[in-house]
């Protein structure tokens, strides 16, 4: 009988995940932060702005700066109220509120660097608010794709790193217990492998076929044959759509046209194509 095991991420999979997020996310400030820069400093030559050749260089650096540093507060955020299923209006609101605080905080470390770099090298003040309201909606309005790229990177990145722990637990159980890991809906179903007698595709998803019943599991095909060959039964592709496990096949025989059908000892039938046969299938054996 197949049993069922929590699918819920340790918190060592949570941090790695995010650690990876905000790598790529200062990467991406980075190259962001360059090509700004060259573009603002081309701008300016085209305008007819004189300026020192290392104002682009601050004026950009400064708002991706404080972004990058500002990370940690969306990690934070992010960490007690996740993207996930749950109450979702009270998860909005938060990240609404949120991501207020982060433009404030983002605007005022900004200005306080470039006030600080205008007075030194400029000995002069940096003007920041021409028109505070406009200036303000503004920078609120970039600062919200930003606090909601960082909200996606780090959602990513957790089912990424999530998907990869639960692939390497699947090819672990299939190696040493001789079990599938099946994602079922929201439930996760251990499956003896010499229980299954084929498995058909569905898309993004695959029905794994036993005697008597079939699970709904989001698996590649491709994956299943791995799994299945890392238990140790003797399965082959017969179909871009199916695979069977060649212990079960009762007998086969050849259509008129090239093709194989299968009957299993369970007593189902599959048509399988003549583009996977073997000569080698006549050898089947007749019991699992």
């Amino acid at each position: 009988m197949p049993q069922t095991m929590s699918d819920s991420p340790t918190a060592t999979i949570e941090v790695r995940a995010r650690w990876k997020a905000a790598t790529l996310f200062f990467g991406l400030s980075l190259a962001f932060w360059i090509v700004s820069a060259l573009s603002r400093g081309t701008e300016n030559t085209r305008a007819g702005i004189e300026t020192a050749w290392h104002a682009p260089w601050v004026l950009e650096g400064s708002s991706l700066l404080v972004s990058a540093a500002l990370f940690f507060f969306v990690w934070h955020l992010e960490s007690r109220w996740p993207i996930a299923p749950g109450p979702v209006l009270k998860k909005v609101a938060i990240h609404i509120l949120g991501s207020i605080a982060f433009s404030a905080l983002h605007i005022f470390l900004m200005v306080m660097i470039r006030e600080g770099y205008w007075i030194i090298v400029f000995d002069t003040e940096y003007n920041y608010l021409r028109n505070p309201l406009e200036d303000v909606l503004y920078d609120y309005r970039k600062d919200v794709v930003t606090y909601a790229t960082i909200l996606m990177i780090i959602y990513l990145s957790k089912n990424l790193e999530i998907a990869h722990a639960e692939q390497a637990e699947a090819r672990t159980t299939a190696s040493v217990k001789h079990r599938l890991v099946l994602k079922c809906g929201g439930k996760t179903v251990l499956l003896a492998a010499h229980d299954v007698e084929a498995v058909q595709a569905d898309g993004n998803y695959v029905f794994v076929h036993t005697g008597s019943k079939s699970h709904h599991a989001r698996l590649s095909l491709s994956d299943a044959l791995n799994l299945l060959k890392r238990a140790g039964r003797d399965v082959r592709r017969v179909h871009k759509s199916w695979l069977l496990d060649f212990s079960k096949v009762e007998e086969f025989k050849r259509t008129q046209k090239g093709d194989v059908d299968y009957r299993l000892i369970s007593g189902r039938e599959i048509r399988g194509s003549r583009r996977y046969h073997r000569d080698d299938d006549a050898e089947i054996s007749s019991h699992p």
